[in-house]
């Protein structure tokens, strides 16, 4: 064969070079002369790279695999060290794949070689030709047969099986009796883990399927392992990272520190020991310690005695064995109407750390031009979607905080709102239009992209899972500018009613001229 006869050629001693070598050799600027060689060299299509690979266990196969790269200038190396350019992988496991996919290395099949050696004649070609690359590239799903449990048929699981079908993959249709290789469960829409799973399956929740076609590249199942029970305390956070030495170790001790602080909760705020006079500023720190996409009632009946004590309910801290026992705190002393100001603040501090949940974990990430996975959407398109939303962040983060010093230093018959809703009625005036107006089109350009770009579209499907969005969609998060001026005038009419009831107040004429800023 071709192989074996060149191979023979190649250790008599003498120097062999391919009609492209030669030619691309004394076509060179640079040409000093014909060096001396020791492997046939056909071509330059590979010169300057350096390839390992992965899964590939047929030794025949590899030889061949070899003889190609070295015939076409590349180099090859067991170990996966920095200088590697390219892996050759014949699947999508392995520590070698999971370095790669984190780093962003490019992983291709073994075709890959093939065709380059195919090309062996054309002068000038390289093997990383982006079409080439892309053609031979090892899809997220390669080979995978994959079942997916409890996604809704609402037009989400036709186009999961679509996306899964585009990058290598395979539906499984029934996993008790065809091979399956994940279970993909979505844990919006199931009571617990599905029975009768094959040992070897994977069961691993959708945020691993979304992560794997943002990422170009399939995640390490371990990190999204699905069970009945939350172990997100003991599992790891860091998607994709790669095996480091004594990482053993310190999982060891990570779990021992988080055993620990369960043994021992972090002790009472000094605010809620036993003894200590709550104020109000105290009042506000509670109603804003839960959930910032919630806007509970504090005041509803479900949190209230007979004997008009309020007894908060504050979210446990993250690892929390169990909640601490807090104190009640009374409050049938405030008035009416510091009572609708707390829940104007505590409503004005929720709707802050949303604006800033759409910028840290949306808009950022999307601008990042040093992100491993590339671009998802063009300048335009950011700036279409997003609007203006940063000085509308900046603009509450301002209200936000003199409306929390008037909240702790709060005197029933001298704080004035109103006077701090006229410090920034005009800048209201100016901020929103822009957003408020043009909501459709982001809402529409929103849709388009994530219909139009599937790894854009996996990219929101992921941020959704994070504790920060409380799984709503960035549509849901984006129309919170639209709806908080009319919030805030709902809470403004109160306000007023019962700034009113108190004779001559000094904050009834401000309020006045703020809620008729803000209507208009």
């Amino acid at each position: 064969s071709e192989f074996t006869s060149l191979s023979r050629s190649s250790s008599s001693g003498c120097s062999m070079y391919g009609k492209t070598a030669l030619e691309e050799i004394l076509n060179s600027k640079s040409f000093g002369g014909i060096p001396r060689i020791y492997r046939p060299l056909f071509t330059h299509a590979m010169s300057g790279l350096i390839l390992c690979f992965s899964g590939y266990r047929v030794k025949e196969e590899l030889k061949q695999f070899l003889f190609m790269v070295h015939s076409m200038g590349g180099s090859v190396r067991k170990d996966f060290v920095t200088k590697v350019t390219h892996l050759v992988s014949a699947d999508t496991s392995g520590d070698k794949y999971r370095f790669a996919a984190t780093f962003g290395i490019p992983i291709v099949s073994g075709e890959w070689i093939k065709k380059a050696w195919d090309k062996r004649a054309l002068l000038g070609f390289r093997a990383e030709d982006p079409t080439l690359l892309e053609d031979c590239r090892v899809k997220p799903f390669q080979g995978a047969k994959i079942y997916f449990f409890g996604v809704p048929d609402n037009g989400e699981k036709e186009r999961m099986v679509r996306e899964l079908e585009r990058n290598g993959g395979s539906e499984c249709k029934d996993y008790r009796k065809e091979p399956c290789t994940h279970l993909v469960v979505d844990e919006t829409g199931v009571g617990g883990r599905p029975p009768d799973v094959r040992p070897e399956t994977y069961v691993v929740k959708s945020e691993w399927f979304w992560v794997s076609i943002q990422m170009d590249s399939c995640a390490d199942e371990k990190m999204f392992h699905f069970s009945d029970q939350s172990d997100s305390l003991l599992s790891p956070k860091t998607v994709l990272s790669p095996s480091t030495p004594g990482s053993r170790k310190r999982k060891r001790q990570n779990r021992k520190e988080i055993l620990n602080a369960l043994a021992h909760p972090d002790p009472l705020p000094p605010f809620l020991k036993p003894g200590r006079r709550s104020s109000v500023g105290d009042v506000a720190m509670l109603s804003m310690s839960g959930s910032f996409l919630d806007t509970p009632d504090i005041f509803g009946k479900e949190c209230m005695d007979p004997s008009g004590v309020i007894s908060p309910q504050p979210v446990p801290p993250p690892g929390s064995a169990s909640t601490p026992n807090i104190p009640k705190i009374d409050l049938s002393t405030m008035s009416p109407r510091q009572q609708v100001f707390t829940e104007l603040v505590q409503t004005e501090s929720n709707y802050v750390n949303i604006l800033k949940t759409i910028i840290e974990v949306f808009k950022k990430p999307l601008e990042d031009p040093e992100r491993v996975e590339g671009t998802f959407l063009n300048p335009t398109e950011t700036k279409i979607i997003f609007g203006n939303l940063p000085p509308i962040l900046e603009l509450h983060s301002q209200m936000l905080a003199d409306f929390s010093a008037l909240l702790s230093e709060w005197k029933d018959e001298a704080s004035c709102i109103g006077d701090i809703l006229l410090k920034y009625a005009d800048e209201l005036e100016k901020t929103y239009p822009p957003f408020v107006n043009f909501f459709e089109t982001s809402k529409n350009c929103l849709m388009e992209c994530g219909n139009a770009k599937p790894r854009f579209h996996a990219f929101l499907k992921v941020c959704q899972t994070k504790p920060e969005c409380g799984r709503q969609t960035l549509t849901e998060l984006l129309i919170r500018p639209v709806q908080r001026l009319p919030s805030i005038s709902l809470l403004l009419n109160d306000l007023l009613k019962h700034t009113r009831k108190e004779k001559d107040h000094p904050d009834t004429a401000a309020l006045e001229k703020a809620l008729h800023k803000i209507k208009s």
